[in-house]
């Protein structure tokens, strides 16, 4: 029920989201000659109200200029190159992020003056706001707040009211928000994006851009190509990468869903990516070059409804939480204090789905390497690396990798066509030991091994015990295609797999924003292996990225059949 209620509320925002592509915002402190000191409380005040307003009122997502690293200061007016400055810092803070790229920037100023009398001094304050757009560099909407400018007096000579200043501004404060919310959910602009189509065939590319043009939405001169990459060949394929520039009235909701009709329709399968940047064959990126706002209020009133629902069901699952929570520390104390076999079903190997699929955990002291083991001979044992390919003998004939120490040994097991190891074939049984990165061949000729497509590099880690296995796919790609699938008929499901082999525990790292096992980046968090697998942080600190079915992970704990791993934005599934 709590998996059910944590979807309403993500459906909720989402759809709300997609719906009115809402303002994705910065609040920022902007100073003169007339403004309070940088250092007054009165400034946090402000920004957690104008914050406040634009979120809870008018549904923005809205951030802090801290949040992003930038502020805006000036002595004087501010000119246009200042402002012009912070846009380039928002720009800039957009590129290193994953989330919605900020759109707009609310600028607010706190001025205060005293006023002399005759017998009197008073004190005025205003608050002023305006925005600024991101996509074009222009103020579209300001208020100065005037019309309550003259009422917001405090005369200085009565008893002294240390707080009426703060008080004060917060309440100009979240009345100028409100002018500028009600401003900016009427305000209508074009769209702009950056579609890529990468690793498609021509055709499909041709296709898609034939359903842009022809969308009811779609105005002459609105789609303009842009790059080209190179064709390149791809098993039976070519494969091209094709950039387009696109203004449209379409929102991101309703260009994600036409994307995805399309290749339904096409019966494609390929990654959609909006607003990320991702490696890998067959993507379809979607970058938001500028932002229209559009308010649907059905869409609104059906996220806020789920919203509520799901919060209903959140406090009924509280305790049901709170006892989830409770039993996973509980398991972590036990695994730290005892060295017992644990009663779970992950023992020696563990294959990953999610944003690991194709990876393949392994902590055992021998492991065979060979092709499936044929369905009409019982008895014969299962590859632990198994590849599907024709040259290479059944398990327990091909060769194999034995752990010794913290150390991996390789030896081939009589194959008919012989183990190769940076090229010198293994003969009598002799066993090597492996060290640093080394490249092992399969299924040559009996004349010169190194002659066969299947090539497997290796890596031992510095990491005690550990080592990855993957296929050099740079060698595959220079074979016909055509006939090496009739020889390996899983050509392309085995060039995705990796395998892990690793004593007490592997670092997974990232890198250009895809997780990745191994030693080329800071870790991330580690695969462990104690009677059973199990996950821990890097650093064991009181928060960390690292959680387990929503609940943060501070130590080693054991992995489950069925648990999801989220490491920042990253999910990996244990199957």
């Amino acid at each position: 029920m709590i998996r059910v209620a944590s979807f309403l509320v993500m459906f909720s925002f989402v759809t709300t989201s997609l719906a009115t592509e809402k303002w994705n915002i910065v609040v920022l402190p902007q100073f003169d000659k007339q403004s309070l000191v940088a250092t007054h409380r009165a400034y946090q005040i402000v920004s957690a109200q104008i914050s406040d307003t634009l979120l809870t009122e008018f549904g923005f997502d809205v951030y802090s200029g801290a949040s992003l690293g930038i502020s805006l200061s000036c002595q004087k007016e501010c000119d246009q190159s200042t402002y012009q400055k912070t846009i380039n810092a928002v720009r800039k803070a957009n590129q290193k992020t994953k989330r919605n790229p900020i759109d707009l920037i609310v600028f607010f100023q706190i001025n205060a003056k005293n006023i002399q009398a005759s017998l009197s001094t008073s004190q005025i304050v205003n608050v002023s706001l305006s925005a600024l757009d991101i996509e074009t560099d222009k103020l579209i909407f300001f208020d100065d707040d005037s019309a309550r400018y003259d009422g917001a007096r405090y005369d200085t000579s009565a008893r002294y009211d240390g707080d009426w200043l703060n008080r004060q501004a917060k309440l100009q404060a979240r009345n100028s928000a409100v002018f500028i919310g009600e401003r900016l959910q009427s305000y209508a602009r074009m769209f702009e994006y950056s579609i890529t189509l990468r690793d498609f065939i021509p055709s499909e590319i041709l296709t898609f851009k034939n359903v842009l043009t022809k969308h009811p939405s779609y105005e002459s001169g609105q789609l303009k190509s842009k790059e080209a990459g190179e064709p390149r060949q791809h098993l039976l394929h070519t494969l091209s990468t094709q950039s387009f520039y696109l203004k449209s009235s379409m929102g991101g909701g309703q260009l994600q869903e036409l994307m995805q009709d399309f290749l339904d329709d096409e019966r494609i399968q390929a990654t959609v990516n909006y607003n990320i940047q991702t490696r890998g064959v067959r993507i379809f990126e979607v970058d938001r070059v500028g932002v229209a706002h559009f308010y649907s209020y059905i869409f609104a009133v059906l996220g806020f409804v789920l919203f509520i629902i799901a919060i209903v069901l959140l406090g009924y699952n509280r305790k049901f939480n709170t006892f989830k929570k409770l039993r996973l520390k509980a398991l972590f104390l036990k695994t730290k204090q005892s060295k017992q076999t644990h009663s779970f079903d992950l023992k020696e190997v563990l294959e990953l789905k999610g944003e690991l699929t194709g990876v393949t955990l392994l902590s055992k002291n021998v492991l065979l390497i060979g092709r499936p083991a044929s369905a009409s001979k019982t008895g014969n044992s299962k590859a632990d690396i198994e590849i599907n390919f024709k040259h290479i003998s059944r398990p327990q004939k091909q060769c194999k990798l034995e752990r010794v120490g913290n150390s991996f040994e390789l030896s081939d097991m009589h194959s008919t066509h012989g183990t190769a190891l940076d090229g010198n074939l293994l003969t009598g049984g002799r066993a090597e030991v492996l060290q640093g990165s080394q490249v092992l061949a399969l299924g040559g000729t009996n004349e010169n091994n190194n002659l066969g497509p299947c090539r497997i590099n290796l890596q031992v880690l510095q990491t005690k015990g550990a080592l990855l296995l993957q296929l050099d796919q740079k060698i595959l790609s220079l074979y016909d295609q055509a006939s090496l699938v009739k020889v390996w008929p899983t050509l392309e499901t085995d060039v995705q797999k990796k395998w892990a082999c690793f004593l007490t525990e592997i670092p997974v790292c990232e890198i250009d924003g895809e997780l990745a096992l191994g030693e080329e980046s800071v870790p991330l968090f580690y695969f462990t292996y104690q009677n059973g697998f199990g996950v821990r942080p890097a650093n064991f600190a009181e928060t960390t990225c690292l959680s387990i079915d929503g609940i943060e992970v501070l130590g080693n704990v054991p992995l489950q059949s069925g648990a999801e791993l989220m490491v920042g934005q990253h999910k990996i599934i244990i199957p």
